[in-house]
């Protein structure tokens, strides 16, 4: 089918560019800003579940870096004496405060801080005595520190 001069001259006389563009057309019909609210919710939702886990990264970091969590455990074995243990567990603490909860936990003196224990930070879990937990702190970090004996 042939268009006639009359067709061609009536389109030539009307024509926009992009008036006959498909995205124009869905969004004129209201269904393109649909999808693209749909894609705005979707982005937004993603952001706020990042952002939330980032936040309770930081909260978590700054909230729980220095406490110790330890719980009582008994330990009796052959030839061995009843020993009190702890589980003690610590992130990204300082080795003064390390030193001072063990101390306060264990209810031991600590010998040999070294003078930089504030420089020092620790990130671990123990199971176990005070003397074993100082024995392992000073393979990690070359230091020399022992219980006080009683």
């Amino acid at each position: 089918m042939l268009m006639q001069d009359s067709e061609i001259k009536f389109v030539a006389k009307y024509y926009r560019r992009g008036a006959f563009s498909a995205k124009d057309g869905w969004r004129r019909m209201g269904i393109a800003s649909f999808a693209s609210r749909r894609l705005g919710i979707v982005a937004s939702i993603s952001a706020l579940v990042v952002l939330a886990a980032a936040a309770l990264a930081v909260y978590r970091a700054h909230s729980f870096g220095n406490e110790a969590i330890y719980e009582d455990v008994t330990v009796v074995g052959e030839n061995v004496d009843a020993e009190i243990c702890r589980t003690i567990e610590f992130t990204d603490a300082s080795l003064d405060v390390v030193v001072a909860e063990i101390e306060g936990v264990y209810g031991v003196d600590i010998e040999n801080v070294p003078d930089d224990a504030a420089d020092i930070r620790l990130t671990l879990r123990y199971d176990g005595s005070a003397a074993g937990l100082i024995g392992i702190i000073n393979e990690i970090e070359g230091t020399a520190m022992s219980v006080a004996e009683e």
